[in-house]
């Protein structure tokens, strides 16, 4: 059930206007549980742009006559299952009492490698967490230089310091012994870094089961996930109850691509 005073906003970060219809599934989901909640989507070809405006959006509703309490972060090709996966989500968050909750999300590659991470003693190359370890893992956890991904990422607006993340991703090129290489240190650590920076601590979950889409699905579920792609061929349902899509509309609203 929703709780009385929780206003949540679930931002979708897309590019090309595009979204999974299996994400548009779960967003119809979580509206059956929770009709107040607002959905926004932003198209823009710049990625951190994106999130930053999304990120802005719920400061400027934060400040409000009727704040937020939470903001979600749902990428257009990340499908949570079930139901109620909201409301998963949000128990977990308060039973382990964090303020930054991210799902783990497969890498859409078929190595098993997922986006959540551990530090390494090089900042440009943490640890994947692979779905293989996640077998016999805690379904939610924090752990000293846990980085999580931004694909699902449940966050605590009231707190103070959601007033001074910026969105960066970091770009270099590197001479190695067998060539140059381009790397990249993706926005969804570099917040990770810069919410641990001002005390926060990071959780990751698996309560929550999803498929990161792309011209085949990566699933997370611990009882079948292998790292191996499903081809997705045509229209598939990806587990979700399509009940949702009777649900009460949810105020949403949508800006057009600005690149």
């Amino acid at each position: 059930m929703s709780g009385a005073k929780d206003r949540v906003l679930v931002a979708i970060p897309s590019y090309g206007a595009t979204m999974s219809n299996e994400t548009g599934i779960a967003v119809a989901n979580l509206i059956s549980h929770r009709p107040e909640a607002e959905v926004l989507t932003i198209s823009t070809s710049l990625l951190c742009l994106n999130r930053n405006r999304l990120w802005c959006e719920a400061l400027n509703r934060r400040a409000g006559k009727t704040p937020i309490t939470h903001f979600l972060f749902l990428d257009a090709d990340v499908a949570p299952v079930g139901h109620d996966w909201f409301e998963v989500l949000l128990r977990e968050m308060r039973r382990h009492q964090t303020q930054v909750l991210g799902a783990v999300v497969p890498i859409k590659n078929g190595s098993g490698l997922t986006s959540t991470a551990r530090e390494s003693d090089d900042a440009w190359h943490p640890r994947h967490v692979t779905l293989a370890e996640l077998r016999d893992h805690p379904e939610t956890w924090t752990e000293p230089g846990l980085l999580v991904s931004t694909g699902l990422l449940l966050v605590d607006f009231r707190q103070p310091w959601v007033e001074r993340i910026c969105f960066t991703i970091k770009d270099r090129v590197v001479r190695t012994p067998t060539g140059v290489v381009a790397e990249a240190a993706p926005e969804d650590w570099d917040f990770c870094r810069q919410a641990r920076a001002l005390g926060v601590s990071i959780w990751a979950t698996t309560a929550v089961p999803l498929k990161h889409w792309g011209p085949a699905w990566w699933d997370s579920i611990r009882s079948t996930s292998s790292g191996q792609p499903n081809p997705a061929g045509g229209i598939f349902a990806a587990d979700a109850n399509l009940g949702g899509l009777l649900a009460a509309p949810a105020q949403c609203h949508q800006v057009g691509d600005t690149n």
